[in-house]
């Protein structure tokens, strides 16, 4: 199940994040695995884009531009 291929293209720029097919666990095992026979600086540059990642989904950014749509379009009309 394509699940998120509409997004592939965006989120495969992202080296923190793993696009797995869903149910493929032997997938998974081997990027956990690589990961952790990563060095302890590549764990931390990937830490520090996750939490980069994370911040473009913070629901308290995304709920105040989403509050600060509809009373721009409140006050306009």
């Amino acid at each position: 199940m394509k699940v998120v291929s509409s997004q592939q293209d965006i989120l495969e720029k992202w080296k923190c994040l793993y696009i797995i097919e869903n149910g493929s666990t032997k997938e998974v095992v081997k990027k956990i695995l690589a990961y952790d026979k990563s060095t302890q600086q590549t764990k931390n540059l990937l830490t520090l884009e996750a939490k980069k990642f994370a911040n473009l989904y913070d629901w308290d950014k995304i709920a105040k531009k989403e509050f600060g749509i509809i009373l721009d379009l409140i006050f306009r009309y």
